[in-house]
This record gives structure tokens, C-alpha cells and sequence, in this order.
């Protein structure tokens, strides 16, 4: 351990010497710019509070006790295996938020134009590397609240087993189920329960 820290040391000490950097992990200025990447050892925390992670460019900052779920594997998976659409690529105007997908009444089954914005989102991140995708599924408040959390599972994982058919890793996904306890609009309106009868998609990418 003590050679470990030495090491390190001697390291820190020939990096500021080259650079003139004093900060290896956050200057970003024109003379300074570090990327760390590390790797890590299945198995990955699955349910990951996107509320403590703070970017910081292109790195990520979380708190130390996920500081493991957010290195970068050592072998990721290529893009070119990654299938998302043979059709051409809608736009964002087109579809609406590719992040969220809207599901009918008491249903879990993706429509077209739901399908059609996950490709997008296959296509717009598998290019920057994904290393995580937290998937939420909610519903609207009609019916029993146990029923309802049931229901926002089937479709946080109807949306992965989809992504997963286009070449996602399984274990690159995480689901995590709100039922009602998160809605996006009012459950007065019809319009508003329609909104919240969704699931969201959180990707982190490498880049």
C-alpha cells in the first residue's frame, strides 16, 4: 500500500510538472484537460439515485457510496451491434420527447409511435457510449394504489425488454417502479391522466 501511495504521488508531482495543471481531476482549461476512466466488476448497483449524481463536463461526480456504479466497463459493447431501426430516424418535433413513452389505459403494450421514439433514443445514445439507463414506469391514479404499482412495473419492463430485443445489455438497464406516486400533469383531466400513464428513461452515457 505504502508503494501504491508513492506511486500515486510520484505521479501527481510529474503531471503538474508537465502541465503546470494543481487540479488533475477538474481543470479544464486550454494547457489542462483529464479524463479519468476507470472499470469495474459485475455486479452493478441496479437502482441508482439520479439525484446524487452533478456532471462536470463530460465526467461524473456522484457521491462516494455509488462511485462504483458509474465507471466504465473495460470491454463495452460496440455500436455496431446495437440495431435500433431500419427506417429512417424521426425526429425529436416529430414524436415528441424521446425520453418518455406514453402507454393507453391499463395497458403495457408500446404503440408504433412509442417503438418509434425508443429506436430514436437507441440512435441518438448508443453513439455516446452507454453505461446505464435507469427506466421508470408510472401510472395514473385510477384504481388501487398496489394494482397501479404493480402496472408501472410491466411497463418500466416492457420498455426494457424492448431496448434489450435492440441490442441493449440486460445489464445495463435498471426499472424502477412510481405507480402513482409521481405523476407529470393533474388525474382530473383526461388529457392529464394520459400523461401520466408514461415511462421515463434516464440514459448515462460516456461522452
Amino acid at each position: 500500500m505504502k508503494n501504491l501511495n508513492k506511486n500515486l504521488f510520484w505521479l501527481l508531482v510529474t503531471s503538474v510538472a508537465m502541465t503546470g495543471c494543481t487540479n488533475l481531476f477538474l481543470k479544464s482549461d486550454k494547457s489542462c484537460h483529464f479524463v479519468i476512466e476507470t472499470t469495474y466488476s459485475p455486479p452493478v448497483v441496479s437502482n441508482l439515485d439520479y439525484a446524487l449524481i452533478k456532471g462536470f463536463q463530460n465526467q461524473a461526480i456522484i457521491e462516494p457510496a455509488f462511485q462504483h456504479a458509474l465507471t466504465l466497463p473495460s470491454r463495452l459493447q460496440p455500436v455496431a451491434s446495437i440495431v435500433a431501426t431500419t427506417r429512417p430516424v424521426p425526429s425529436e418535433h416529430e414524436n415528441g420527447n424521446i425520453n418518455t413513452v406514453y402507454f393507453a389505459f391499463d395497458s403495457v403494450t408500446l404503440s408504433d409511435a412509442e417503438t418509434a421514439k425508443l429506436n430514436h433514443f437507441i440512435v441518438k445514445n448508443a453513439p455516446l457510449g452507454i453505461l446505464h439507463i435507469k427506466v421508470t414506469g408510472h401510472t395514473d391514479s385510477y384504481g388501487r394504489t398496489a394494482y397501479n404499482q404493480r402496472l408501472s412495473l410491466q411497463r418500466a419492463q416492457a420498455v426494457r425488454q424492448y431496448l434489450i430485443a435492440k441490442g441493449v445489455k440486460p445489464s445495463l438497464i435498471s426499472t424502477l417502479p412510481l405507480g402513482e406516486h409521481e405523476p407529470a400533469a393533474t388525474n382530473s383531466t383526461d388529457s392529464g391522466r394520459a400523461l401520466n400513464r408514461r415511462s421515463e428513461l434516464y440514459p448515462v452515457t460516456r461522452n
